[in-house]
């Protein structure tokens, strides 16, 4: 490892991610993120390099357990791959994969630090599978993450409230990164009355009349979209926008419904058009109990629209009753006059910029950029756990039976359907902005 000194120009950053931009129907939450920090990063005078399903350079496949999400496989060329990437990184950024096991015993084989960005309830995720992710897999895999989250470098999450449920269940979780890494692009105001009401008209199928409510994101079971549609009181239009893989995206393009002023517009859509949908709409929703932040929120905020979302976890984080939004439980059988008392109360667009401005939850909270680079200047002597004899002994036998469970059990029921293709950039290092999502 060349050595990192203070002043030290630029880095090489090495990000190894299930999802990236612009493939983000899956995921979205997770993608956006990684190409906003490589950005960011490339912007910082570093050298970022990806290695992601999304652009073609690993072997990869999907899972019984969660349809269409891609699942790196330790096969020997990505082993390979991954080992010649880390040899040559100062650093390695990853979100939660399933490849994390062999990315560990790797970097701390070199001794090299690694950054975890930590995103997804995985046990909740998986618990909403059946009895086997229940009682099986799902604590199967809280306890690996947990144990990896002691086994790097720097672990940071996207709220409070997910850090506060984390440290509960025995995570070791260095700190919460701001989420203003994403939130550059909402907070333009270059966008014309003429453009903001042909959107109103285009989510509400021509009713602009009527008050208009705006769920964006995947189309998945674990949303609740469709107690969402459920709970909508008569004369409100709800405006579904964005995409779903397999059954769970068709599911919701089925609630489709204008009889009930129910409109599913699937596709996703670029951050410059999603802007303009906030601006469109009387309150963003959401009947989600699974997020970890909730990023929606925060974007319709920058935009000055207030939101209504169920009280849960990161959203509790966000809003703040009456000021920027309402917190809500759309279980609740007084749903129905709370959402129409809400509608009562609207929150002003200029309440709702002030808080945004003023009152920002993330005000103190670090840039996940800056976070990277001092993670790497601290090195990999300083992790949780010693990356010594010690360690190294522990890992061997894990990555064996991992190693296992994809070869011989295929756990956690997994097929390989995608082989990488040499002959695409392989490290994604060109010196240029990640790719973006498509109207």
């Amino acid at each position: 490892m060349r050595p990192i000194k203070a002043g030290t120009p630029a880095l090489n950053v090495l990000m190894v991610t299930p999802v990236f931009p612009p493939n983000i129907t899956v995921g979205g939450g997770v993608a956006v993120t990684c190409g906003a920090l490589v950005d960011k990063l490339r912007l910082m005078g570093h050298s970022v390099r990806v290695i992601s399903p999304s652009l073609g350079n690993v072997d990869y496949g999907t899972s019984q357990l969660y349809p269409s999400f891609p699942v790196m496989f330790p096969t020997f060329r990505n082993l390979r791959f991954f080992h010649e990437s880390i040899v040559a990184a100062d650093i390695i950024v990853c979100p939660d994969n399933t490849v994390m096991p062999f990315l560990l015993f790797l970097a701390h084989y070199h001794n090299k630090p690694i950054f975890f960005n930590l995103h997804t309830n995985v046990r909740q995720l998986l618990s909403m599978t059946g009895v086997f992710g229940t009682y099986v897999s799902g604590p199967a895999c809280d306890w690996w993450i947990r144990l990896a989250s002691r086994m790097t470098c720097r672990t940071f999450t996207t709220s409070p409230s997910y850090k506060q449920v984390l440290l509960e269940r025995g995570y070791a979780i260095s700190g919460v990164f701001s989420p203003r890494i994403k939130l550059a692009v909402f907070e333009f105001d270059s966008d014309t009355s003429e453009d903001i009401q042909e959107a109103r008209r285009w989510l509400s199928n021509g009713k602009s009349n009527l008050p208009l409510c705006l769920y964006v994101g995947r189309y998945s079971h674990e949303k609740r979209i469709s107690l969402l549609a459920r709970t909508m009181p008569p004369g409100v239009v709800l405006a579904i926008v964005g995409d779903g893989p397999g059954k769970a995206g068709d599911d919701i393009a089925a609630l489709h419904d204008p009889a009930n002023n129910i409109f599913v517009h699937r596709g996703m859509v670029c951050q410059e058009r999603l802007r303009v949908l906030y601006k469109a709409s009387d309150f963003l929703v959401s009947a989600s109990s699974f997020e970890t932040l909730g990023m929606t929120v925060a974007e319709a905020n920058c935009c000055g629209t207030p939101v209504l979302v169920q009280r849960a976890t990161g959203f509790n984080t966000q809003v703040i009753d009456g000021e920027n939004g309402f917190l809500v439980d759309f279980e609740s059988p007084n749903i129905t006059v709370d959402i129409l008392s809400a509608f009562r109360n609207q929150p002003r667009k200029e309440t709702v910029l002030k808080v945004s401005k003023e009152k920002r939850w993330d005000a103190d909270l670090p840039n996940l950029e800056d976070e990277v680079v001092r993670a790497a200047f601290i090195g990999a002597d300083k992790s949780q756990w010693s990356s010594g004899e010690i360690s190294m002994w522990i890992f061997m036998p894990v990555i064996f039976i991992f190693f296992c469970m994809f070869k011989v059990l295929t756990f956690p029921f997994n097929t390989l359907t995608h082989v990488a293709n040499n002959n695409v950039a392989t490290l994604y290092d060109k010196e240029k902005p990640a790719p973006k999502c498509s109207n």
